[in-house]
């Protein structure tokens, strides 16, 4: 609690540096939590409903450099409209002083999604490149020892291999590759991204694919058609579909007790990979 107090405090203290139009007059308060996900908390601030201040609370992410990567997509993509302004970063201790959106009851709209996912793929590249074998090897470094051999076992499949082998062949596009609804809010009327910590250089299929899973058919062909300029490949689709499942699965598993294995990995219904 100590720590997290000396962060708050230390970026409440750097005010005169944070970039807002106009800028502050005065010391910001900091409010209560008023939002909290798997990895980040969030802090009103009281006289300036317009901020608040996020705050790492747990990690959840593997990837290496996620903090500089996610600084680099998410400022790109803010400037665009895609993503919350950013008023101030503190790099050493990962916090981030931004534009605060509101959830608001406007339901997730499949062509919204293709919308913003395709103005994300469109953005000017990054270094930063997802590897996505190295995703699942350091979620299975994770598991506990009695859960790892058979998640081993299917991450080591044929199947598996050749998923990610197209997946690494397609061109790539700076992709968000967490598009779930918890890192999505409408501003007024155009759905932006939040949370960017796994945004890199990879397929738009396994970005896509994330953003698809949950969403009902018509939404989910609403989503590829807008995308996509042209016509997706069925190929990559269903790759992108399997390696999206084993990795959200292994997160699971990793990050939320008794996750079960299930049976879709080993599914040899619908496009065979």
């Amino acid at each position: 609690m100590a720590a997290t107090t000396d962060l708050l405090n230390a970026t409440l203290a750097a005010w005169r540096h944070w970039d807002v139009t106009p800028p502050l007059a005065r010391p910001p308060t900091l409010g209560p939590v008023w939002a909290e996900g798997s990895g980040h908390r969030l802090y009103a601030l009281k006289d300036h409903p317009a901020l608040c201040i996020r705050l790492r609370h747990r990690p959840t992410s593997t990837v290496t450099g996620g903090f500089a990567r996610e600084q680099s997509a998410w400022t790109t993509a803010a400037h665009r409209g895609l993503a919350p302004r950013v008023a101030y970063v503190a790099h050493a201790e990962e916090v981030v002083v931004c534009e605060r959106i509101y959830p608001g009851t406007t339901s997730l709209c499949g062509k919204a999604l293709g919308t913003l996912a395709r103005a994300i793929h469109q953005l000017p590249d990054t270094p930063y490149t997802l590897c996505l074998q190295q995703v699942l090897n350091d979620y299975l470094a994770r598991l506990p020892a009695e859960r790892k051999q058979q998640w081993q076992t299917i991450v080591d499949s044929p199947r598996i291999a050749h998923a990610l082998r197209l997946l690494d062949q397609d061109t790539p596009k700076l992709c968000h590759n967490d598009l779930t609804a918890g890192n999505l809010l409408y501003r007024q009327d155009q759905l932006i991204a939040i949370d960017w910590e796994y945004a890199a250089m990879g397929s738009r299929y396994f970005d896509i694919a994330i953003a698809m899973a949950p969403l009902p058919c018509d939404a989910q062909s609403a989503l590829l058609g807008t995308a996509f300029d042209e016509k997706p490949d069925s190929e990559l689709l269903a790759a992108g579909k399997l390696i999206a499942e084993i990795c959200t699965q292994l997160w699971q598993a990793c990050f939320a007790a008794n996750t079960p294995l299930e049976t879709v990995l080993w599914s040899d219904e619908g496009t065979a990979i």
